[in-house]
This record gives C-alpha cells, structure tokens and sequence, in this order.
C-alpha cells in the first residue's frame, strides 16, 4: 500500500479528516497526518475486530512496540501505516508519547461500559483526541499551542462516539455508567441526549472562544467545525470547512 492508498483509505474511511488534510500545503507534512490519522483509524478498529479483549490487549502492544521501533529508527516495513509513519518518528516530528498516550487510552474500549463516569470520557478524549490533533498541529507549526485545541479536539471525538450505534435496546458501551444509571433509573434514555447534546454545544462554544491557532496549524483542528453538520451534504460539507479555514475558527 503506497502513500497515495492510505490516502484513498482516508478518505473512504474518514472523510471528514481526510478533507481537513486538503488545506495542508506542504505534500510531506500532509503524508504523514494521513499516516497518524490512519494510524488512529487501525487502533480504533482493533477492539471490534479482535475475537476477545485478551487478543486485543495483545494488538494494542504490537502497535506500541512497532511505534517504539520506528522512533528508534526502524523501518516499519510490517505494516503499511507503519512505513508511512516511520520517517517522522524516527525525526521526532510526530513524539512518540503522543502515539503512547493514544494506544493507552483505547485500551478503555475493551471494558463495558467503557468508563464509570463523565469524567472518565473526558480523560479519554483528552488522551485520545487531543493528543492526536496536538501531534499534528506541532507537526505543522512547532509554536502550536495544544491548549488552543482542546476544546475542538473534545468536540470532534465527542461527536465521533455519539455517532457510534448501539444495538438495539441497549445503550450505547461508550456511554458512562452514570449515565447508564440516570437513562435506567428514570426510563429516559433521552435525558442522557439532551445532557449529550449541550455538552457538545458547550464544547463548540469553548472551541470558538479558545485562542486562534496559527493558519498553518489550523488543518489539525479543522475537521471539528463539520462535527455538528451531519445534515449537510458533500457540497455544503466543503463551503462550512472551507469557511472555518479561511477565519480560523471551527
């Protein structure tokens, strides 16, 4: 698989992300978000497809040793993310704790229900999205400040989970168990919605108010402006991202 096939990948996978990487200019930099964003697709397909969470804890490892391989100059011929990615871990343009605190923080995945508390989930999204879009965003400018991106960072990870299906009558595994007790407790699964729904107002909110990343940065975070457009259709998809990049502001 050539650089050009993760890119594909992407796109089909992510498109949303894959789109955000458009406005990236420099050709190299753009490869290699696509390999990290690529990356964070394969870890988070890990737990739906292992058989057990035993096989999955086993890949989880895998992943964090190849990592650890490619920041100590390895090739990462085993696996084609891996390759895409290895030039930039061997450089440190991508640090090798982000990828860690990554990897860690998909392990909750693996438990049901994935967190005890709102808490928990935030943890997760800092762990998660945040690490991801402030690895890329220093990747793109060095002077990124990660605390400009959190709240984005959380918004579009919030989004991405609430858009996640559950099968039928239960409630989706992501979802707090506090909140799996208020939806029991008071038959209400959509109070848990409405809690949902003004946290990721909340959030769009904070994203809107943080401080401007700098224009080269801004691919990193770009994405999260489309995390509450689910309605819009491809055209209208590209005018809102196109819009968020040209004012800065998601």
């Amino acid at each position: 698989m050539m650089t050009s096939d993760l890119d594909s990948s992407l796109q089909a996978a992510d498109p949303d992300r894959w789109l955000a990487t458009r406005f990236i200019s420099d050709p190299q930099a753009r490869a290699e978000i696509v390999a990290l964003y690529s990356l964070d697709l394969e870890l988070g397909a890990v737990a739906l497809r292992a058989s057990n969470p035993l096989m999955a804890e086993i890949r989880f490892a895998w992943w964090r040793e190849r990592c650890e391989a490619l920041a100590d100059g390895g090739a990462g011929g085993e696996h084609p993310v891996l390759a895409a990615l290895a030039p930039a871990l061997a450089d440190g343009r991508f640090p090798l704790s982000a990828l860690d605190t990554m990897i860690a923080a998909r392990h909750a995945e693996l438990a049901d229900p994935w967190f005890e508390d709102e808490a928990g989930l935030d943890q997760y999204l800092d762990d998660l999205d945040v690490s991801l879009a402030a690895a890329a965003a220093v990747r793109l400018d060095a002077a990124a400040d990660p605390q400009a991106l959190r709240a984005a960072a959380r918004l579009s990870g919030l989004a991405r989970l609430a858009q996640r299906e559950a099968a039928p009558g239960t409630t989706p595994a992501w979802w707090p168990q506090t909140w799996r007790s208020l939806a029991e407790e008071t038959g209400r699964a959509d109070e848990v919605l409405r809690h949902l729904g003004q946290k990721l107002g909340q959030l769009r909110l904070a994203a809107r108010a943080a401080p401007r990343l700098a224009p080269a940065a801004f691919p990193a975070i770009a994405h999260a402006a489309l995390a509450l457009e689910r309605q819009a259709g491809p055209l209208g998809r590209r005018l809102r991202l196109t819009w968020a990049v040209a004012v800065g502001r998601v």
